[in-house]
């Protein structure tokens, strides 16, 4: 926060009178007659018939008076606060001397699913994508269900493989991790999950 000019002068002003007022009055209480001087000014001043010097006076004092109001109830101006843009809820492809250029986290769920479901031994599948590392790589969890007769852990397997260089070919964006879980197969088995990471 910064103090408008006017302000500034106004503290800096009271700051010396009151330097200047603490200084006179801690060295004079020292001095022999203190007391007799304070007395004798204060009665000087209440008897006195010249009306400049009351008048001087009175004025220093109600100057002193608004330059302490004027810093007890200081307003401060407020500098603009700066925008923070919110990041995009997705992934950094580039950051370039033109731009930055994002993919989101849907455009990725879509892609997924798609290229999942070309796969002749998946019946279904949901995805999970998420942002890793900064928003600079992903990660994905799918759970699927697969078409009977298959063997579970080399299709899970192939298809890990090969999602992953379906995307990082196709975006450049690093794939950290593939987890795949088997919610169901249509093959008599256990009602157990299976799951493949």
């Amino acid at each position: 926060m910064r103090l408008k000019p006017f302000d500034q002068v106004m503290a800096i002003l009271l700051v010396i009178l009151v330097l200047a007022l603490a200084a006179c009055i801690g060295v004079m209480c020292w001095l022999p007659g203190f007391e007799e001087s304070v007395i004798f000014t204060v009665n000087a001043y209440l008897t006195s018939q010249n009306w400049l010097i009351k008048a001087i006076i009175t004025v220093a004092c109600l100057l002193v008076i608004f330059l302490c109001l004027r810093v007890i109830f200081i307003r401060r101006k407020r500098e603009p606060r700066q925008k923070v843009e919110p990041a995009p809820e997705g992934i950094m492809l580039k950051n370039g001397e033109h731009g930055s250029s994002f993919l989101t986290l849907s455009a990725v769920d879509a892609m997924v699913k798609k290229f999942v479901r070309t796969n002749s031994k998946v019946r279904d599948c949901k995805v999970d994508v998420k942002a890793v590392d900064d928003a600079q790589n992903i990660a994905l969890e799918l759970k699927t269900v697969l078409m009977p007769d298959v063997v579970i852990p080399e299709t899970c397997a192939e298809l890990q493989k090969s999602l992953t260089e379906h995307l990082q070919n196709m975006t450049g964006v690093v794939v950290r991790e593939v987890k795949i879980t088997v919610e169901d197969s249509t093959e008599p088995a256990t009602p157990k999950q299976r799951s493949v990471k």
